[in-house]
């Protein structure tokens, strides 16, 4: 059963997990009970001007939680007929576990809400917190987990780099989206990418190092 991370990546994707880790760590040190930055506001500021309002309302699209979750179905669905059971393994606990420490633990400990004028704060608390983003968090681990599973497919000729760049590019839209729209700060995203990152790939790594080679796997395509 191959890996999910090949050997010759493992130190770099240790790296990416490492600094992932600081900065989700040093963010929410920074941002705790904290309002915009300045990056914040500029970034809001510049997406206004950039994107009218029927365009910002269609990459809300990219953040929906049921695009995400059709993607790590996929995923799981053709590693379980191609024998990957280290892939589906991923795909089950991977963005849920990026999830779950977003909405359960960063959220409440670090207790960050988007400010809006009129409204108060014990109501802004009751939607839920805003660092990370639980909506962004979503989209980036199930993009990670397509990635990682990217890895595990022959592909030939340019589709490889596209299925890499189609799937760097959906995060990025989905912030934009969330940003441009005021459902979350632009550090909040940042947030999430660094959750994302740090758990689907320790998870990764963890199930590498854990699941034993039992089966002989089907290639994917």
């Amino acid at each position: 059963m191959p890996a999910l991370i090949a050997e010759r990546l493992r130190a770099a994707t240790v790296a990416v997990i490492a600094v992932s880790v600081l900065v989700v760590a040093g963010m929410g040190t920074w941002l705790h009970r904290a309002g915009a930055t300045s990056f914040d506001v500029w970034a809001f500021h510049r997406s206004v001007s950039a994107i009218g309002a029927g365009a910002a309302a269609r990459l809300l699209w990219f953040s929906e939680p049921a695009l995400s979750l059709t993607v790590i179905v996929l995923v799981a669905g053709l590693a379980a007929v191609a024998r990957r059971w280290r892939l589906v393994a991923l795909a089950a606990v991977g963005p849920a576990l990026a999830v779950v420490l977003t909405e359960d633990v960063l959220k409440p400990l670090i207790d960050r809400y988007l400010f809006q004028p009129g409204v108060p704060i014990a109501l802004l608390r009751a939607g839920g917190g805003a660092f990370p983003s639980g909506h962004e968090t979503g989209v980036a681990s199930a993009a990670v987990l397509a990635l990682v599973a990217v890895g595990q497919i022959r592909l030939g000729g340019a589709a490889r780099p596209v299925a890499v760049a189609v799937l760097t590019a959906w995060p990025a839209l989905a912030a934009l989206g969330l940003v441009r729209n005021y459902y979350h700060y632009a550090t909040d995203t940042i947030g999430a990418l660094g959750v994302s990152a740090a758990v689907v790939l320790g998870a990764a790594m963890t199930i590498d190092a854990a699941v034993p080679a039992l089966v002989r796997p089907r290639q994917l395509v």
